[in-house]
C-alpha cells in the first residue's frame, strides 16, 4: 500500500487520505480547484482568464459573496464598470458586515461616477 506522509509527520496510508476526504462533495473539489485557479490568474494578472474562472465560481457558489467581490474586483481591472458595480453592490447586499466594506462602497462610489459619465 502506498504509504503517504502528513504535514505534522504522520505516515498515513492511501485509505486513511480517502477517509480524510471521504466528506468532501465533487462540488467542494470543483470550488477549491476553481478558486486555486482563480488564485493562479489573479497573482499573473491574467485578467481574462481570471474573469472566466471568476465567473464560473459565481454561477456554481451564488450565495459566495466572496466570489461576486473578486468578480466585481476584476470586472474593474478590465474596465468594465457597469458589471463592476452591479457585482459590488450585490457583495455589499450579501456581506453587509465583512470586513472590506468600506473600501468595496467606496470603490462604487467611484464607478458609479464613472457610469454616469458614460452615459
Amino acid at each position: 500500500m502506498t504509504r503517504l506522509k502528513l504535514s505534522h509527520g504522520e505516515a498515513a496510508s492511501g485509505r486513511n487520505v480517502m477517509e480524510l476526504l471521504g466528506g468532501v462533495g465533487t462540488r467542494d473539489i470543483v470550488l477549491r480547484m476553481l478558486r486555486n485557479l482563480k488564485a493562479i490568474h489573479l497573482q499573473a494578472r491574467d485578467w481574462d482568464h481570471a474573469l472566466t474562472v471568476a465567473d464560473w465560481l459565481v454561477h456554481t457558489d451564488p450565495a459566495a459573496a466572496p466570489e461576486r467581490r473578486d468578480r466585481g474586483l476584476v470586472y474593474q481591472e478590465l474596465e468594465c464598470a457597469r458589471a463592476a458595480l452591479a457585482d459590488y453592490e450585490a457583495y455589499l447586499g450579501q456581506a453587509a458586515d465583512a470586513e472590506d466594506v468600506d473600501d468595496i462602497r467606496a470603490r462604487t462610489v467611484e464607478l458609479r461616477k464613472a457610469v454616469a459619465r458614460l452615459n
